[in-house]
């Protein structure tokens, strides 16, 4: 388990029993024939009313992962899942957000679920679960690893990873790596330093060389990383952009392409020969799958439909009002006619009486 030890906290939801043990640094909950909910969870369970975990300062986002080993008995009959609870500023619940179950393994097996929170995220924690009534289940390894972000909606997912104050390290990247960056900073390379400038607009820069056993980025705002399998084709600049409304691209092979926008079922990419339609991805964003190579533009071309129907139906109930506005004037008037009228008949009648 992670240090420090008394930071962790080991939670029977209930509503059954179960016997918790501790042995080289691994947990062990024994479920006995009635269903409980175990947790363990870092610097409280972060509940509605009850603050705790990680205080993310004001006007920040963060990002997320969390991941643990574990296994199970033969006839354990439920599952384990990461959860990730949130609360506001004022320790109000948002949500929590959950990852898929994983399934029983009698081996040691190593699961990681990935969240970036709200920005009116206040609080929240990791809790690593596991829900049954018979078996066991074993964790190790259990980790939280987390980011500071920063709102930037120019960036593709609409956030910064600022490092002016500390440093991005990488692991293993098998791969061709590029990433967008704006600012003044290093890039360390296997013993290798390369210099970054691009104090006043985002710019992309491409690794030296695939497969890097290790990086270090400093100094600099990141606004995205592409890993890939194969080199990119085309420049990674804004010069794909028409406006920013009509993005086009060349796609040199096959496969799926990546639209770093939130999802919407209207999207299309759309070439002179073919069209594809979108599909959402995980983290809510849009992917469009089995793309054969062409120059393509991704366009919504419902939105003239959608607009015409919008003024339509503003007309048509515009009309309505209108209509029930005269309506209501045309009685308004007939109600005034004849107060009138009665006013002038009694002021004839009150002036033949005085004569």
């Amino acid at each position: 388990m992670p240090n420090p030890w008394n930071a962790w906290l080991v939670t029977n939801w209930g509503p059954g029993n179960t016997t918790v043990g501790i042995h080289n640094g691994s947990i062990l909950w024994m479920f006995s024939e009635s269903s409980s909910y175990m947790s363990l969870s870092y610097n409280g369970t972060v509940t509605a009313g009850s603050p705790g975990g990680i205080a993310i300062p004001p006007g920040l986002a963060v990002a997320v992962r969390a991941g643990f080993s574990y296994r199970t008995s033969s006839d354990f009959d439920g599952s384990v899942q990461i959860v990730l609870p949130q609360l506001t500023n004022s320790s109000s619940w948002i949500e929590d957000t959950v990852s898929p179950p994983m399934p029983a393994s009698m081996e040691w097996k190593y699961v990681s679920f990935n969240q970036t929170l709200p920005f009116d995220t206040g609080y929240f924690t990791t809790r690593f679960i596991a829900q049954a009534s018979t078996g066991w289940v074993e964790i190790r390894d259990a980790r939280m690893d987390f980011v500071f972000l920063q709102e930037d909606s120019k960036t593709p997912f609409g956030h910064t990873l600022p490092l002016q104050t500390g440093n991005l390290r990488f692991g293993v990247i098998t791969g061709y790596a590029y990433f967008e960056y704006e600012g003044t900073g290093s890039l360390k390379v296997n013993d290798q330093t390369f210099d970054l400038s691009s104090p006043e607009t985002a710019s992309w820069y491409a690794l030296p060389f695939p497969n890097i056993s290790s990086a270090t980025l400093s100094g600099i705002n990141i606004g995205a990383l592409v890993v890939t399998k194969t080199p990119l084709s085309i420049g990674l600049d804004d010069s794909t952009l028409d406006g920013g409304l009509n993005p086009s691209m060349n796609v040199r092979f096959g496969g799926g392409v990546m639209f770093t926008r939130p999802f919407a079922l209207g999207y299309e990419l759309r070439s002179s020969r073919n069209s594809f339609s979108s599909h959402p991805t995980l983290d809510g964003m849009t992917i469009f799958l089995d793309v054969l190579p062409g120059d393509y533009t991704i366009s919504i071309p419902g939105t003239s439909i959608a607009r015409i129907a919008y003024l339509a139906s503003l007309g048509f109930i515009l009309g309505i009002i209108a209509d029930t506005r005269r309506n209501t004037i045309g009685a308004l008037l007939r109600t005034l006619k004849k107060k009138l009228t009665s006013v002038m008949i009694y002021s004839r009648v009150s002036r033949m009486s005085i004569e």
